[in-house]
């Protein structure tokens, strides 16, 4: 099948409405940024109140053009004059709106063949009545994936997102294609559906951008911080989630601390209190208040992160679980290494260069990953020529490798 002149709708509902930039956006944004320069597609929007699709109204869903995202999405406010007697009373009906006119309905779009996307999370009921909703107007249905975290992991979740997110992935399973971020979810969703004992959507990886979207990237120098007196900054970005490994990273740096008095450091944590997991939090600020060598920063726009990413000399990310790590990218575009699981999804960016990989199980390889960062000259080289070498995927890219899966299924 090719793809042709057919639509693709991709479903912006959560992005358009958010001030905020959380992996998921980025990727919205990153895609429809260059999406839209595709005549086929046509950004769209689930109204929940109505359970149907529309076309973006602007002042409601200008979010999606922040932080890089998208700037053409001014559809016409009327829709064209009627060629015939149905669309004659669809104008009728609207009172002419294009915007107020569900595209089950909508002159331009009924009947014809294509594509839905859905790149957000959504609640397992939505999810499924948007499944339904572009099946039932003849279009083939694709779905983003994430992750199975929730699913195969429910220590780190409450019982309402553990049980949301398995019928969600349920929901998922009944669209025509499930596109994984990684290979890791790909596989993870294979398991899934061996685990459920039933049949599903096909899965294919796609490896997301690891252009930090908006933000220059930054140049590469040698960590030259060898000699006595001199502090290293060092960043983890990430929301304070029990899978994020808080709590023995800060153990770890305690073992640096004691092992190597030496080494004079300093970390900067970057991310919100996760819901379920206060105590990381409580933890967290309370070292911060007793121990000025680590900072706690809520809040930061990707302008003050991109400035702590160039500040740094090298990030940390000793998570145990992701469905790709975006902030491992995106340090490593800003020209910083990083030290980060040798697992997962993980391994899959830290395998192309710039990464020193741990077990992040192993409170002794985290530090001993940490003085090797301080105090390892032959590794420092190592990893500025990798990143200097290394080779990153634009959002560019990764819009036209979504496209192009959807014109060969």
């Amino acid at each position: 099948m090719t793809l042709g002149s057919q639509n693709i709708f991709i479903s912006i509902r959560h992005t358009a409405r958010s001030s905020q930039n959380t992996g998921i956006q980025r990727v919205v944004r990153g895609l429809t940024r260059y999406a839209v320069e595709d005549p086929r597609v046509h950004l769209v929007e689930w109204r929940n109140w109505k359970k149907e699709f529309f076309e973006p109204v602007p002042r409601i869903t200008k979010g999606i053009r922040l932080f890089g995202g998208p700037q053409v999405l001014q559809t016409p406010l009327f829709l064209p004059l009627p060629r015939s007697l149905r669309e004659l009373k669809t104008a009728i009906a609207c009172l002419g709106l294009r915007r107020q006119t569900p595209l089950k309905r909508h002159p331009h779009f009924y009947g014809q063949k294509g594509w839905l996307l859905l790149p957000e999370l959504m609640t397992a009921e939505m999810m499924r009545e948007a499944i339904d909703y572009g099946k039932s107007m003849g279009l083939q249905v694709a779905v983003i994936l994430y992750d199975c975290i929730a699913y195969f992991h429910p220590e780190w979740v409450n019982e309402r997102i553990r049980e949301n997110h398995r019928g969600y992935l349920n929901a998922a399973a009944e669209a025509d294609l499930v596109i994984a971020i990684s290979e890791t979810t790909a596989l993870d969703y294979k398991k899934f559906l061996k685990t459920e004992n039933r049949t599903g959507a096909s899965v294919q990886a796609v490896y997301l951008a690891e252009e930090f979207l908006g933000i220059p990237k930054g140049g590469v120098e040698l960590i030259e911080k060898s000699k006595e007196g001199k502090v290293w900054k060092i960043l983890y970005v990430s929301t304070l989630d029990p899978r994020k490994n808080h709590l023995r990273l800060l153990k770890a740096f305690e073992q640096v601390k004691f092992s190597r008095p030496d080494l004079q450091w300093e970390l900067t944590l970057v991310g919100h209190q996760y819901e379920g997991a206060g105590e990381i939090a409580e933890e967290v600020e309370k070292l911060s208040k007793s121990n000025p060598s680590i900072i706690w920063k809520q809040g930061v726009s990707d302008e003050a992160l991109a400035e702590l990413y160039e500040k740094s000399d090298f990030t940390v990310f000793p998570s145990l679980v992701e469905g790709f790590g975006l902030p491992i990218a995106e340090s490593l575009w800003r020209g910083k290494p990083c030290l980060c699981s040798g697992v997962g999804s993980m391994k899959e960016i830290a395998d192309k260069g710039g990464c020193l990989e741990i077990d992040p199980m192993r409170n002794e390889s985290i530090a001993e990953g940490l003085i090797r960062m301080m105090n390892d000259r032959e590794l420092r080289e190592q990893l500025s020529e990798e990143l200097k070498s290394r080779e990153f995927k634009m959002w560019q890219k990764y819009a036209e490798e979504i496209l192009g899966l959807l014109g060969q299924v």
